[in-house]
């Protein structure tokens, strides 16, 4: 059985250069199995200051930690070979995947993000960025701006805490906006959890990419901290998907994600 994301076979596992059905058992864990090495990354310009791209490099992974106890009867393989499906293809000739977030983790001295309105104040440690607003009954948040054609979008971003002294935030969590209009906006779903917002561009455009710290309904104050900003289009997003990762940029990969077919 090879890996499976979102219920979809993501590729066929082979041993000894022929295909291998897994077997379910505690001994015969599948581990992921792609690791930072296994793909190419980079920035386009420069660090936290432009787009990132990810390509795989093989269509192929080899693993050593495989348990002989999984294979069929009187083989002893010490190696398991890991091809993926037809529609992933070796990273030489596949169209990168691009996130056009210029500061994605964000880190403080990547390109800066600004306060969309008054009250905000916002803060950097090593691999996340917290919004507090201070302005009483109003909507707030920090914007990084990002131009893209026309086509499909996603933006993507991990609440890793919001401040539930004057309870559960309201209104957007995250939005997407193209001068003072709304295109797209997400709500708060609950922390450490990755939020996403869609929307649609006509033509090619500059959008307000906001993430928010909302203290309306009466609250006096709000604060949300955020990490993994990413907007890509959707086609780059189910590239990303059919991979099971989360997140990337030039120095990172995320630990894929696979589930077992129903």
């Amino acid at each position: 059985m090879g890996g499976y994301y979102n219920g979809q076979p993501v590729g066929v596992p082979y041993l000894n250069g022929a295909k291998h059905n897994m077997i379910r058992s505690k001994g015969c864990f599948f581990p992921p199995f792609y690791k930072v090495g296994d793909y190419w990354t980079r920035w386009e310009g420069e660090p936290n200051n432009s787009v990132s791209l990810l390509m795989l490099k093989w269509d192929t992974s080899e693993i050593y930690n495989w348990h002989y106890e999984c294979a069929r009867d009187g083989w002893e393989p010490r190696r398991l070979l890991y091809r993926f499906a037809d529609q992933l293809h070796d990273g030489r000739t596949i169209v990168p995947i691009e996130n056009y977030v210029h500061n994605p983790l964000p880190v403080p001295d990547g390109e800066p993000y600004t306060a969309g309105s008054t009250g905000i104040k916002f803060e950097h440690d090593a691999t996340s960025v917290k919004i507090t607003n201070e302005q009483a009954g109003s909507e707030g948040w920090i914007t990084t701006e990002v131009t893209l054609p026309a086509g499909d979008y996603e933006l993507r971003a991990r609440v890793v805490s919001v401040n539930s002294t004057y309870g559960s935030p309201q209104g957007a969590i995250i939005s997407a906006a193209v001068g003072d209009d709304t295109i797209g906006a997400a709500p708060y779903e609950g922390d450490n959890t990755i939020h996403t917002c869609a929307f649609s561009l006509p033509r090619r455009r500059k959008v307000a990419l906001r993430l928010h710290a909302n203290a309306i309904n009466g609250q006096p104050a709000a604060s949300t901290r955020f990490d993994h900003i990413m907007c890509m289009s959707t086609d780059a997003w189910a590239e990303l998907d059919a991979l099971g990762l989360t997140w990337f940029d030039s120095d990172t990969v995320s630990d894929p994600i696979y589930q077992e077919a129903s």
